[in-house]
């Protein structure tokens, strides 16, 4: 969930492969769409670049992914 500089072009390559009925990738969510959203996610990736900031730290989307999915 998100946007970014690259979201239009993931999205245009999801199309591409075929994987729309798949693959949701809904953009920016607000927080009554994404606690509900959260729940239900079985996979979670960060696609961060490496860097020297976050090899030291853990990203917030990445805690907050890892406790709702432990409220399922």
């Amino acid at each position: 969930m998100g946007t970014g500089p690259e979201y239009a072009d993931l999205v245009q390559r999801r199309d591409s492969l075929g994987l729309k009925d798949y693959v949701d990738l809904p953009g920016w969510a607000y927080n009554d769409f994404l606690f509900k959203a959260l729940r239900t996610i079985d996979l979670g990736v960060t696609c961060d670049p490496p860097n020297g900031y976050n090899h030291s730290c853990t990203m917030n989307k990445v805690l907050e992914y890892m406790v709702f999915k432990n409220l399922r």
